[in-house]
C-alpha cells in the first residue's frame, strides 16, 4: 500500500514536470517566434525607403552663332541747289563810262555776299544814260558803261560769256531829265545776276 502510493506521487511529480517542461518550451517558442518577427519589423524599418526622384534635365544651350556683318551703305551724293537772284545799280559821272571808287566798292560788296564766281551765275548788264546828247551817242555811252562793269567783273573771276549787255541809251529813264539830281540817276548800269548756288551733301 505504502508503494503504491509512492508510485503514484512519482508519477504525479513527474506529469507535473512534463507538462511544467511544455509550457517553458511553447512559451520559449512563442518568445523566439515573437523576437524573429521584430527582427523582420526592425529590419523593415531600418531599410530607407526608395524614393522615385525625377531629375530634369538641363535644357541644351545652342552655341551662339558669330553675328552677321551688315554690309554698310555706301554714303550717297547729293547736290543742293539754292536760287541766287540780286540787283545792283551803280551810277555815272557826266559824260564818262569810268567806274568811280564809290561804284567799285559796291560791287565788291555784292560780290562777297556770292558762294563762288561760277559760270552757272548769268549777269545782266544794262547801260543807261540822261537825256543830254543825241540818242545814237547817249546809246555807245550807255554799252561803253556797260563794259566798264564788265571788264571789272572779269578781273574778279567771271568770263564775258557770263554776261548780257543791253545797251538803252536815254530811252528809259528812272527819273526826271529836268533836274541834275534825275539826270544823275539815270546815268546808270543795272547789274541784275541770276543763278544757283551749288552745294553737295554727303548721306550715309
Amino acid at each position: 500500500m505504502k508503494l503504491t502510493k509512492k508510485v503514484i506521487l512519482t508519477t504525479a511529480i513527474s506529469t507535473a514536470l512534463i507538462a511544467t517542461a511544455g509550457c517553458s518550451s511553447n512559451d520559449n517558442y512563442e518568445l523566439l517566434s515573437m523576437k524573429s518577427d521584430s527582427n523582420k519589423v526592425n529590419t523593415t524599418a531600418a531599410r530607407p525607403a526608395m524614393m522615385s526622384v525625377k531629375v530634369d534635365k538641363e535644357p541644351s544651350i545652342e552655341p551662339e552663332s558669330a553675328p552677321q556683318s551688315v554690309p554698310e551703305a555706301a554714303p550717297e551724293i547729293i547736290a543742293v541747289t539754292e536760287s541766287i537772284e540780286k540787283t545792283l545799280v551803280i551810277n555815272f559821272n557826266f559824260d564818262s563810262s569810268e567806274l568811280t571808287s564809290e561804284s567799285k566798292q559796291q560791287i565788291d560788296n555784292m560780290l562777297n555776299t556770292l558762294p563762288d564766281k561760277s559760270s552757272e551765275l548769268e549777269l545782266t548788264l544794262s547801260g543807261h544814260t540822261d537825256a543830254i546828247g543825241t540818242n545814237e551817242y547817249n546809246r555807245a555811252l550807255s554799252k561803253e558803261r556797260a563794259q566798264s562793269v564788265r571788264d571789272y567783273l572779269v578781273m574778279s573771276g567771271f568770263t564775258e560769256a557770263d554776261f548780257d549787255i543791253d545797251a538803252y541809251g536815254e530811252r528809259r529813264p528812272v527819273a526826271t531829265n529836268e533836274t541834275e539830281m534825275g539826270r544823275e540817276e539815270n546815268r546808270r548800269v543795272r547789274i541784275e545776276l541770276d543763278g544757283t548756288k551749288r552745294e553737295f551733301a554727303v548721306i550715309y
